[in-house]
């Protein structure tokens, strides 16, 4: 307190006597330092807000002594033993692949109209209308010759002539480190990834057929023995399903359009497995485009019981033989770079057939015709598809016929929906139907 009594007096002195400019700049400076300190804080988050930001693996928790309760409603007694759990074999995505955090974005755009008087027209070989056009319009499209879209920004450069840059050539621009981004992570990754993967499913398949008899299995030896022939002409061919998977093979060659799958028993449209865009500049390429195609077109539909069984056994594989990761290499990224699957993937099967059969399912419990039952009622309730590519009579439903399960199912894109929504039976009528649409569809729904 005598401290303090001191420091009063002397505070009352200062004011008394004028306070001395050294002793003002250090108060203004503490002032000052205050400010920024209090504003520093109040922008600080709040403790719920930082949490959303943290993904749930970094956040750690403290551990607690709070006694378990039994099944029976009593508290078990405190033990130091420590605690052991089974390991977790559900199929979850550990880490997702470049996650998008949306940013909202407003912007106004505004420019004062200006008067345009050229003065280097005689630069340029102009007929008189394109003159009027580039006059009224501030702009004028002409064919010039160019191939690329730097070439004549090059020209431009080199000749000292102004340049806009258009927002077709930024996009252009951008096709083009995508497209060469995604040919490159298929030629050095996705390829190995794939047939790797499709080597284990096929073996993984056969000894489920062995074990069980079940055709179920064989057919699904013959799907992974299709897509591996596909990748690789060496791929192992087991006897039992030599014919078949040749079958395949001899249509997809064809590609004459919609035939009777061999092995489903379906219409598949065999036209779609013919290489285009970038996949044509290999043959590493061309190989890993219809390998995609099968797995990505192949639907083992709800509304068939064998189908079905088909793929829970393929799920269950992915489980057995822990290949869930390798699996979500090839899926995840391709997520980033096209979109997510339009169908039901192995995700929505797996948590479905935990509830179903039981947290550790096995391939005796997905032979269980009553709970296979329960399972297709139940998936029923599940997303449908929203892009249909398959076969569809008149008088079938679209979702009854085409739900389902697909190993790497074909990803949703906006404009194959907007398309879908433009063609019939959505445009036109039976005696009528608008059967193709038009590129500048997009542009009319844009």
């Amino acid at each position: 307190m005598k401290n303090t009594s001191k420091y009063f007096e002397a505070y009352r002195n200062l004011f008394i006597y004028g306070i001395h400019i050294d002793i003002m700049k250090t108060i203004i400076t503490l002032l000052i330092l205050c400010i920024l300190v209090t504003g520093c804080l109040d922008q600080q988050p709040d403790v719920e807000e930082r949490i959303k930001r943290v993904p749930e693996e970094e956040i750690t928790h403290e551990e607690t002594t709070t006694p378990e309760t039994t099944p029976e409603g009593t508290t078990a007694p405190e033990t130091s033993a420590p605690e052991t759990t089974e390991p977790d074999t559900s199929l979850s995505i550990a880490q997702p692949f470049a996650t998008y955090n949306y940013i909202p974005v407003t912007f106004t755009g505004g420019l004062q109209s200006y008067p345009l008087e050229p003065d280097n027209l005689g630069d340029f070989s102009l007929t008189p209308q394109q003159t009027t056009v580039l006059r009224t319009n501030g702009f004028v499209v002409v064919p010039w010759g160019y191939n690329q879209f730097y070439e004549v920004y090059k020209d431009c450069k080199e000749n000292n002539m102004p340049m806009i840059v258009t927002t077709d050539s930024v996009l252009h621009t951008y096709h083009i480190l995508y497209d060469y981004t995604l040919r490159i992570l298929e030629t050095q990754h996705f390829s190995q990834d794939i047939l790797g993967l499709t080597r284990i499913m096929a073996d993984t398949s056969l000894t489920y057929y062995q074990q069980t008899g079940d055709d179920a299995a064989l057919k699904n030896t013959a799907y992974f023995c299709v897509a591996g022939r596909l990748l690789d002409e060496t791929f192992t061919t087991p006897s039992e399903v030599q014919d078949m998977v040749q079958q395949e093979l001899t249509l997809i060659a064809a590609h004459q359009g919609f035939s009777k799958s061999p092995i489903f028993g379906y219409r598949e449209d065999y036209s779609q497995y013919v290489p285009r865009g970038h996949y044509t500049r290999s043959e590493s390429l061309e190989k890993y485009f219809k390998a995609m195609m099968w797995y990505g077109r192949i639907m083992f539909r709800l509304k068939s019981e064998e189908e079905t069984k088909q793929a829970l056994y393929i799920v269950n594989a992915v489980k057995d033989t822990g290949t869930l990761e390798l699996w979500e290499i090839i899926y995840e990224p391709t997520v980033f770079f096209v979109g997510k699957t339009d169908d039901l993937n192995i995700y929505e099967y797996d948590e479905l057939a935990q509830k179903v059969f039981g947290e550790n399912y096995t391939i005796s419990d997905i032979q269980d015709t009553q709970k296979l039952n329960q399972f297709i009622e139940e998936a029923w309730e599940l997303r449908d598809p929203r892009i249909n590519s398959s076969w569809v009579e008149d008088y079938q439903d679209v979702e009854e016929e085409t739900k389902g399960f697909r190993f790497m199912g074909q990803r949703f894109i906006p404009d194959s929906y907007m398309f879908q929504q433009l063609v019939y039976d959505k445009v036109g009528t039976a005696n009528s139907p608008r059967l193709f649409p038009k590129g500048l569809d997009v542009m009319a729904v844009l």
